[in-house]
C-alpha cells in the first residue's frame, strides 16, 4: 500500500462519522451513506504516490463528494430510465387506429377512382389549379380557353370528386 493509500486509510477511520454525517447529508440516507463510506475506503486502497497528497483531509473529503455526487446522477439516471420516459397511459397514441387506417386508404382510393373518371380536360384544369396551384388567368392561358370555361371545368371536376367521396357503396 502507498504512502497515500495508508494516511487515507487511517485519516477515513478517523473521520468515518464525520463522513458519513456529510454523505447522509448529501444523499438524504443513511444506508446509501454507509455503502459510499465503504465504497470510499476501496477506492483510497488504489490511491498512488504519484503526486503526493499535499491536504489529505481535504483529498478525502473531495473523494467522498465525487462519489456522492456520482451516486445521484446514477440515481437520476435509473430514475428516467425506469418512470420518467415510460409512456404515459392516459396519453393518446400518435399512431392512428388500425380502422382509421383502413378508411383512410378506401377514401383515397375512391378519389384516385373519381380523379380517373373525369374528362382529360377536367383532370387537366384540376391538377393545374389544384396540384400545381396556378390562377385560373394562368390555366385559361395556357389551355387556349376562357377563364370561365377554366370555372367551369373546376366545377364539374369538384362536383364529380364530391359526388364519388360521399357515395360509399
Amino acid at each position: 500500500m502507498s504512502n497515500n493509500a495508508t494516511t487515507l486509510t487511517h485519516l477515513l477511520l478517523s473521520e468515518r462519522p464525520s463522513l458519513i454525517r456529510r454523505l447522509q447529508h448529501m444523499l438524504g440516507s443513511e444506508p446509501a451513506a454507509e455503502d459510499l463510506t465503504q465504497s470510499l475506503w476501496f477506492r483510497v486502497q488504489k490511491v498512488d504516490d504519484d503526486p503526493p497528497i499535499v491536504h489529505p483531509r481535504a483529498f478525502l473529503y473531495r473523494l467522498a463528494a465525487n462519489l456522492a455526487i456520482d451516486h445521484l446522477r446514477k440515481r437520476q439516471s435509473e430514475a428516467r430510465i425506469f418512470t420518467g420516459d415510460a409512456p404515459d397511459p392516459e396519453i393518446a397514441c400518435d399512431q392512428p387506429s388500425p380502422e382509421k387506417m383502413l378508411l383512410d386508404s378506401d377514401a383515397l382510393d375512391r378519389l384516385k377512382t373519381a380523379f380517373s373518371q373525369l374528362s382529360p380536360r377536367c383532370r387537366q384544369v384540376l391538377q393545374l389549379r389544384r396540384i400545381e396551384g396556378m390562377s385560373v388567368a394562368d390555366i385559361a392561358a395556357k389551355l387556349g380557353i376562357s377563364r370561365q370555361m377554366v370555372w367551369r371545368y373546376m366545377n364539374e371536376a369538384m362536383d364529380h370528386i364530391s359526388d364519388q367521396m360521399t357515395n360509399i357503396d
